[in-house]
């Protein structure tokens, strides 16, 4: 869900989503589970 703060900017509800912009595998992964996704493929360290 994206929200729109005082400024106009969209942004995101979750850090998740904020940390996966900056390229964060962790934070990709955790968007994916938020969303009920995989990633494919599962890639990183468990």
């Amino acid at each position: 869900m994206l929200i729109a703060d005082e400024t106009g900017d969209a942004k995101s509800s979750t850090d998740a989503v904020g940390a996966a912009r900056t390229g964060s595998l962790a934070a990709l992964s955790a968007l994916g589970r938020e969303f009920g996704v995989r990633t494919a493929p599962d890639i990183g360290p468990r």
